[in-house]
């Protein structure tokens, strides 16, 4: 007789809200210096703004005087972003506004609301928090990215809707890798939290034109969206996959895939092979997320005990209900 494990829905936070933590919101190169780049997500707009020092910053967009939308006409002026509908100006450093050019004296409120926002990898992340908070935790180091035995050799970008954490926890859900992904058997895991990281390494067999070879996955949870993917066999890459909520169930994914510089002459090939078989998975995870049921009442068998755990050490990224 098969035992089970039931779950109440999460009693700590409402899952539609969005985790606190740090999520990729742009590529380094979509905002070069002096640009502008409105981003829209856990269910509003943003700017990124690049002063001339190159130095990028996250605001709210609205301008504090009348609310224009500093993402539709601002300009951006050394290292200050100027207001399309007054021309009040902001410090891109402080936030402050330093001159209105009609009137010499500035209100003090007249600040725009800026984000912590770390530059690495290529990428922008930003820190999200329900309450506003500073950053709890700093976002993980991956020296591996900045290798000079790596190169970036592909970025995706896919969208999907459903709850973050429904596709956060796939890593967990180790017999899904068999019946949803078509693997040969139910992976051995090896789970471990380390330096508040969620680590799961698997160990399987995969069939590739009718030849069964090992595989080994490392695959370890840095934030909330941020998915770090070591692949040991039976091909040598890694990739790095950034999810962040557009609103309550909707979600940006992207992903860079990285190979070694050494398979140069293999490379082409890698890449084909590689990009087709980790869309095929996404999707198939994706077509699940998008019609699972929300805020259900999970039930558990005995197997299940790392989704379990999974679960657990993800409540952290939520704010309680009370303090919301």
């Amino acid at each position: 007789m098969t035992s089970t494990l039931s779950t109440p829905v999460q009693k700590k936070a409402d899952l539609h809200l969005f985790p606190n933590g740090w999520y990729q919101v742009a590529w380094s190169d979509e905002v070069k210096p002096k640009g502008i780049k409105t981003i829209h997500f856990f269910g509003r707009d943003f700017i990124v703004v690049r002063g001339e020092d190159r130095k990028a910053h996250i605001y709210d967009p609205y301008c504090p005087h009348l609310g224009a939308h500093l993402g539709e006409g601002g300009k951006v002026t050394g290292n200050t972003i100027q207001c399309p509908f007054h021309s009040w100006s902001y410090n891109l450093d402080s936030g402050h506004c330093q001159s209105i050019p009609y009137c010499e004296k500035i209100p003090k409120r007249a600040q725009l609301k800026s984000y912590p926002v770390i530059e690495r990898h290529g990428i922008l992340f930003m820190y999200y928090h329900a309450q506003q908070e500073i950053p709890s935790q700093d976002l993980q180091n991956l020296p591996e990215l900045d290798s000079n035995e790596w190169v970036l050799s592909k970025k995706m970008t896919l969208q999907c809707r459903g709850i973050l954490r429904d596709v956060m926890e796939n890593i967990a859900d180790i017999a899904h890798f068999k019946y949803i992904h078509g693997g040969d058997i139910i992976p051995e895991s090896d789970i471990q939290i380390e330096d508040n990281v969620f680590h799961c390494n698997l160990t399987n067999t995969v069939t590739y034109f009718g030849k069964t070879l090992p595989a080994k996955t490392k695959l370890s949870v840095l934030q909330p969206g941020l998915l770090f993917v070591r692949i040991l066999s039976p091909m040598d890459f890694m990739f790095l996959s950034g999810a962040t909520p557009i609103k309550k169930d909707e979600f940006k994914l992207n992903v860079m895939i990285f190979l070694r510089k050494s398979n140069i002459a293999s490379r082409a090939i890698k890449n084909l092979l590689i990009s087709y078989e980790l869309k095929r998975q996404l999707e198939e995870d994706f077509k699940i997320i998008a019609n699972r049921a929300q805020q259900h009442a999970s039930l558990f068998c005995a197997a299940d005990g790392s989704l379990v755990r999974f679960r657990k050490w993800y409540e952290q990224f939520f704010s309680p209900m009370e303090e919301i």
